[in-house]
């Protein structure tokens, strides 16, 4: 229903616009900015929270623009699409200034990312009957699409013409997901479908035929709940023996070293491959006197930090609790020639809980969690540290809350840069640093 107008206090997490109704209720607005009065409709209420979207900005912030992409609004995927690109550094400022407000600390301004358009290297498109797209903002409703405007361009290319293939929309009919891959030095895609039964052997025809007539798509994948992963299926025919792995160059530029890193198709890189460069070379900055130091990265993956870490520490030791991570980091430090790395296959709480009980320590610790953080964790991490952590969080909320416990059990906060991983999303990526007291 339609309601009387409001004005938006301010953007909170979530890429919400905070506003109050004459009634006193807040109100959570879509597709508003700070200090706008506006129009809106109600959507829902959710644990007495109102959920709404701006129908009309009465007095639109000079940041608004018209967003580029045909499905924003409708599709999930991006929330800050309605301002322009310096606006939306400046939306995520005001986020991060209010949420460490009550700790008096200063996050500094985010670092834009290399491309605001064009810059995932994966995307996941949902499948539901003949609808193939991503979710409705806060539904399960998929939205169909043609092209999403954040995603690299081979990505599109490729996704446009699987969507005229006879071939790929019937193997889409026994699928609930696809997942379009880059592989950044080649530029060429990798298909991976989620099966919702068994393969068949039309099925694997139906790969290597998609591989075969689809110009960017060098591999087919398929993967299901009551089997494992198989592929790839390419224009030859099926060659399990061929690989699933991707490749990304990282440059240590203060040491000159080049370190390329894989992953396989079924683990885990981060989608904006510019802006990772960026943040690792920013916490190499960090770490530039340190042979002598030994050093723990928690939620390792597949190496992202360990690998180019590791020729600054001394020694490094690796944890993370993904098969397919673990087994790319030890292959990427072979590649490297690395004899000063470990890695432990386990999940980051019951690594570092056994380590703290074994009364192992680390002169720098560095953090890299899933978006829930370290609940329960901050003792045992600042245990661990004798000397700092280096914490990169993919959310705020949970990084604020974390930074208290860990200043709670003697760290200091000393800086907190962010970084725009992704453009368009309400999104935030920040790597903190914390020092002994």
């Amino acid at each position: 229903m339609n309601n009387k107008s409001v004005t938006v206090e301010k953007i909170i997490n979530g890429g919400y616009g905070l506003a109050r109704r004459e009634d006193g209720r807040v109100v959570l607005l879509r597709n508003s900015l700070p200090g706008e009065t506006v129009a809106y409709s109600l959507e829902e209420e959710r644990r007495k929270t109102l959920f709404g979207t701006v129908t009309a900005a009465l007095s639109p912030h000079p940041g608004r623009i018209v967003p580029p992409c045909p499905y924003y609004g409708k599709c999930g995927g991006c929330s800050l699409q309605h301002c322009g690109y310096e606006q939306q550094l400046q939306v995520k400022k005001e986020i991060l200034d209010d949420l460490f407000l009550d700790q008096q600390l200063h996050p500094s301004a985010p670092l834009a990312s290399p491309d605001s358009f064009g810059y995932r290297q994966r995307i996941r498109l949902q499948i539901q009957g003949s609808t193939i797209g991503f979710y409705r903002s806060r539904s399960t409703e998929v939205i169909g699409i043609t092209t999403c405007l954040i995603a690299h361009p081979a990505i599109n290319a490729v996704l446009q013409s699987l969507l005229q293939s006879d071939c790929f929309l019937q193997l889409c009919r026994q699928s609930a997901a696809a997942e379009l891959h880059l592989d950044p030095p080649s530029g060429s895609v990798t298909l991976m479908l989620h099966s919702l039964r068994p393969l068949r052997p039309t099925d694997k025809k139906n790969g290597c035929e998609l591989a075969a007539a689809t110009p960017g798509l060098e591999r087919v994948f398929f993967k299901g709940d009551t089997f494992s992963l198989m592929g790839p299926f390419t224009a030859d025919g099926y060659d399990p023996g061929a690989g699933n792995l991707f490749f990304l160059r990282l440059d240590d530029m203060l040491h000159e070293s080049i370190y390329t890193l894989c992953w396989e198709i079924s683990g885990f890189s981060q989608v904006n491959v510019g802006q990772n460069r960026n943040i690792v070379n920013y916490v190499l900055g960090l770490c530039t006197d340190c042979r002598s130091h030994s050093l723990l990265d928690v939620y390792c993956g597949m190496g992202n930090f360990s690998i180019p870490l590791a020729g600054r520490f001394g020694s490094v030791v690796g944890v993370e609790a993904q098969n397919a991570a673990i087994r790319c980091a030890q292959r990427n430090s072979v590649a490297a020639e690395l004899d000063n790395t470990t890695f432990i296959k386990g999940t980051g709480e019951a690594v570092c809980q056994r380590l703290h009980r074994e009364n192992t320590r680390f002169d720098t610790v560095v953090l890299d969690p899933p978006r829930q953080g370290i609940p329960g964790l901050a003792a045992v991490v600042a245990g661990l540290a004798r000397q700092r952590i280096i914490y990169i969080s993919c959310d705020p909320a949970t990084l604020a809350r974390d930074i208290s416990m860990l200043q709670k059990n003697g760290l200091r906060a000393v800086s907190l840069q962010p970084f725009d991983m992704f453009p368009q999303t309400h999104h935030i990526e920040t790597v903190a640093v914390l020092e002994k007291n």
